[in-house]
């Protein structure tokens, strides 16, 4: 009696542990099977948080090329309104600065017909030219006489940089290699520009170390093709 006691409780015993490991196994699928969400959802948060630095990222290099495109322009005081600011052409030809950047809307145009021409113009009539061609200030092609006016038309950061007119006076001299490196060292459109002044003062007769007039023509700036077109075109 009792071997068959002993018998029947193990015969008992045997589907209980089979269940166990079934359980166990089932728990092993599942902890794994969140396992791998896990990870999935990991991965969507991560790539999701490049994706926002990214366009952040991008938002920032907008925001700061529209603020160097664009002057942060404060007029201080009521007295701007009848103050002027005298502007200084460094270009030999005909230079037009307006207050609409397109010439078929309405606005204000002052001509300069030469270098070193000066216009006397309204500080209101500044800000939008300043804001249409802050390029052009920043070249040097027109410049102002006052760090005042430059701070107050938010180009302060411009005053340093620029040549006066008697700086660009002896730099078109070419008196020494340094002014050649000078010209060389600016932006191909200005150094079109100080070409023309050259050929200019070539043509009034300026006698020109011709080494250096070369050294410009190897860098492509045909400093006699110039001086005999503009010649050509004042006769």
């Amino acid at each position: 009696m009792a071997e068959q006691k002993t018998t029947t409780a193990a015969k008992k015993g045997r589907p209980a542990t089979k269940a166990k490991a079934e359980t166990k196994s089932k728990s092993e699928i599942v902890e794994n099977d969140n396992e791998s969400e896990t990870a999935r959802l990991e991965k969507m948060l991560a790539d999701a948080n490049k994706a926002m630095q990214e366009m952040q990222k991008k938002m920032l290099e907008m925001q700061s090329q529209m603020n160097s495109s664009t002057p942060n322009v404060v007029v201080q005081s009521d007295s701007n309104l009848t103050r002027t600011v005298k502007v200084i052409s460094m270009l030999a030809s005909t230079y037009v600065l307006r207050t609409n950047a397109d010439p078929r809307e309405r606005g204000r145009s002052y001509v300069f017909e030469k270098f070193g021409d000066v216009q006397n113009i309204r500080f209101t009539d500044m800000v939008d030219i300043v804001n249409n061609y802050t390029s052009q200030f920043e070249k040097g092609w027109a410049i102002l006489t006052s760090k005042k006016d430059y701070d107050d038309l938010g180009i302060g950061d411009f005053y340093n940089n620029i040549l006066t007119k008697e700086q660009v006076e002896n730099l078109i001299c070419l008196s020494n290699d340094e002014s050649v490196d000078i010209i060389l060292d600016m932006d191909k459109e200005t150094q079109e520009k100080i070409a023309e002044l050259i050929a200019e003062k070539m043509n009034s007769g300026y006698a020109y170390d011709l080494n250096r007039i070369r050294e410009l023509r190897d860098e492509g700036l045909e400093i006699e093709e110039i001086a005999e077109l503009l010649s050509a075109s004042n006769k």
